[in-house]
């Protein structure tokens, strides 16, 4: 079974600045964060269950090699 995702824009926008910023740090580190900016979100679709509860129903899915992590819910519909 595959979740439906819905991203705010605060948290496209916050990706997005991200991205330009280690692109231009580095050629193509933008390119390896976003790589596992799609990581985490293929995971959530398929299990977002995998991730700990931090705090009351919020989750936290943390990025590898990146000081970023992705807060999510689960909602039932």
């Amino acid at each position: 079974m595959t979740f439906k995702l819905n991203i705010t824009i605060l948290a496209e926008e916050e990706y997005s600045s991200a991205f330009y910023y280690y692109e231009d740090q580095q050629s193509g580190l933008g390119m390896k964060f976003e790589k596992e900016t799609d990581s985490l979100i293929a995971k959530l679709k398929v299990n977002p269950y995998l991730f700990q509860r931090k705090f009351k129903h919020y989750r936290e899915a943390v990025y590898k090699g990146f000081p970023y992590y992705i807060v999510y819910e689960i909602i039932d519909n």
